[in-house]
């Protein structure tokens, strides 16, 4: 039998390499398969109203404009029925600031769904700042109310996962 023919490394670059936040519950963690961005809340430190931001500096490739990342959240204990999470991604140059994503997600807690959902995967087009150096902020808000057991310590988090600067939309890993 044949072995299937690998598909071509998809070249990237990772946009979470230089990030910062006035926030000490934000936190870059590089896996094994992919490095991800996560905005934290703590049983003694749960999310503000304000939010969380992180800015990231990033030189966008010429020939790789394309940020694709999955987004979404580690489940809390208990939410309030309602309780959403705004997740905003923006660019910010010399020239001003500009959406390039603002999504909504109603938070689930663990009791109501037990495994968890599939962050789902967007491919945002960087193309307008190609060969320059941009600033990527991330922020997170959440409105309604979360709670985690106290022995919990990783908390609920917002999580914007396996982001990378690359020339084919999907994510694809070399």
């Amino acid at each position: 039998r044949k072995r299937a023919i690998p598909e071509d490394e998809t070249a990237f670059a990772s946009p979470l390499l230089e990030c910062e936040s006035e926030s000490r519950m934000s936190e870059v963690r590089h896996h094994l398969l992919f490095s991800a961005l996560y905005h934290r809340s703590h049983p003694l430190e749960p999310l503000s109203e304000s939010g969380i931001s992180t800015r990231c500096h990033v030189r966008v490739p010429d020939e790789a404009t394309l940020l694709s990342l999955e987004v979404g959240y580690r489940k809390p204990a208990w939410a309030e029925p309602g309780t959403v999470l705004d997740l905003n991604i923006s660019v910010l140059t010399e020239n001003g600031e500009r959406s390039l994503l603002q999504e909504e997600i109603r938070v689930m807690p663990r009791q109501s769904a037990i495994r968890q959902q599939p962050f789902p995967r967007f491919d945002l087009d960087l193309s307008p700042w190609a060969g320059q150096q941009i600033e990527l902020e991330f922020e997170s808000q959440i409105h309604g109310s979360i709670r985690n057991h106290g022995g919990d310590l990783r908390g609920f988090a917002a999580i914007y996962r396996d982001a990378r600067i690359q020339a084919r939309p999907d994510g694809a890993r070399p």
